[in-house]
């Protein structure tokens, strides 16, 4: 997982990594047991000091954000995943007139059922047995 945190000067830098982890694990964004990076390769990555990410690791343990196994990493706990209701499409509210028609007229939802002895051209190679390929072939 990329970090891409965009540092103000007006708060503390570890201030603004613990609000950006929490805001993409409360997102869904970093699911449950994910690993995030070791503090040294997280400093490395979003060029800080490593006690500066200890610090915004240590403040989302203490919110059971996240946990730490010794020897194996840090992780992610488990959270309530805000679902933003406020992101919820309704499509079929948005179909123009001529998506309706397309949906009227897809032959693959609308053909007939497979009968046996029937010839089905949903497959893109129909069953050769049934008819002449090579005359099927002269034809196109």
């Amino acid at each position: 997982m990329s970090f891409n945190i965009k540092f103000n000067s007006s708060e503390e830098k570890y201030i603004q990594i613990y609000r950006y982890i929490k805001e993409i694990i409360e997102n869904g964004m970093l699911p449950y047991l994910s690993k995030l990076p070791s503090t040294r390769e997280m400093s490395n990555i979003i060029k800080v000091s490593r006690s500066t990410v200890l610090r915004a690791y240590n403040m989302l343990e203490d919110e059971n954000l996240l946990f730490t196994v010794k020897g194996k990493g840090t992780f992610v706990a488990k959270v309530e995943i805000d679902e933003n209701k406020d992101w919820t499409i309704n499509w079929c509210d948005r179909l123009n007139i001529y998506a309706k028609k397309a949906e009227e007229m897809d032959i693959i939802k609308k053909e007939k059922t497979y009968k046996k002895g029937m010839i089905s051209f949903k497959s893109i190679a129909p069953n050769e047995k049934l008819f002449d390929i090579e005359e099927l072939k002269r034809g196109f």
